[in-house]
C-alpha cells in the first residue's frame, strides 16, 4: 500500500496520506489531475497537506509522469498502489 504515515497521530491536521491524492480528498479524480497540473507547470498551490502527496510514481519528484500515471488511473484504473517513502507532516 502506498502509504506515507505521520509521526503525530493525535494532533489535529496530521495523519496518514496516500500518494497521488493530491488535493487532499481521499478520492483520485480530475480534481486531482488539475490540481497536479497547476502544481507541476503553472507553479500553482502544492499538493496538501505535503508536496510529496503529489507523487504518483514515488520517484520523489512532481513531473509529467505522475501527471500521466494520474490519467492512467482516473481513465483505465492503472493501480496506484506504489509503495512510497514514509513522511511525517
Amino acid at each position: 500500500m502506498s502509504i506515507i504515515s505521520s509521526g503525530c497521530p493525535a494532533r489535529e491536521g496530521c495523519g496518514r496520506i496516500e500518494n497521488s491524492y493530491v488535493n487532499n480528498d481521499n478520492v483520485r479524480d480530475t480534481l486531482d489531475l488539475n490540481y497536479l497540473i497547476a502544481e507541476v507547470y503553472l507553479n500553482g498551490p502544492a499538493p496538501l497537506p505535503v508536496r510529496p502527496a503529489g507523487d504518483c510514481n514515488c520517484d520523489r519528484k512532481l513531473n509529467l509522469a505522475d501527471i500521466v500515471l494520474l490519467i492512467g488511473h482516473i481513465n483505465n484504473g492503472y493501480d496506484l498502489t506504489i509503495p512510497c517513502y514514509e513522511y511525517d507532516y
